[in-house]
């Protein structure tokens, strides 16, 4: 594989073929390639042709920063330092507000926000969703609860007014 495409501006009848070339002109269908296909054949041809764009990529990016004026550059990596400084304040409101309202780190992937402000009505709306439900007081029941004794059944008690004597006179008038 040449390292650049092939520049000749003479071409063959505008059939897309390059002087000194060897590909075979497009007719229309997929060329043979030398028999059937071979897949660790392909694997390989792709990876070569990802390394070779890969080395395409740096050359133009190193062509590129060289193009450049100091202030582009200089205004580049100001655009940077914002870009860096704007995620660490939106990291460090998110860990604020996990801990603030209890969270763990797990629910962080839940936040929303851009700001600090949005981010903290987030984690207030999470909490709120696993928070458990507010326990209501408790209502009197008007009903009195029995004070069950072992030996004693439920209408036996009445209180500590259990006069033994009442209870044998009551059992022998039958």
């Amino acid at each position: 594989m040449p390292d650049a495409p092939n520049t000749d501006a003479s071409t063959d009848a505008g059939n897309g073929d390059t002087s000194g070339s060897t590909a075979k002109p497009a007719t229309g269908k997929a060329p043979d390639w030398d028999g059937p296909y071979d897949e660790e054949r392909a694997a390989k041809l792709i990876e070569n042709l990802r390394g070779e764009l890969d080395a395409v990529r740096g050359k133009l990016k190193t062509r590129e920063d060289a193009e450049k004026t100091e202030l582009q550059r200089a205004q580049e990596a100001a655009a940077e330092a914002r870009r860096e400084a704007t995620q660490a304040r939106q990291e460090a409101a998110r860990t604020a507000a996990i801990a603030k309202h209890g969270l763990t780190d797990a629910d962080a992937e839940w936040l929303r926000g851009e700001s600090a402000e949005e981010i903290e009505a987030s984690a207030a709306k999470l909490a709120a969703r696993f928070a458990p439900p507010a326990t209501e007081e408790p209502t009197t029941d008007a009903r009195p609860k029995p004070r069950l004794v072992p030996g004693h059944s439920a209408a036996d008690s009445g209180g500590d007014d259990f006069d033994p004597m009442a209870a044998a006179v009551a059992a022998t008038s039958y």
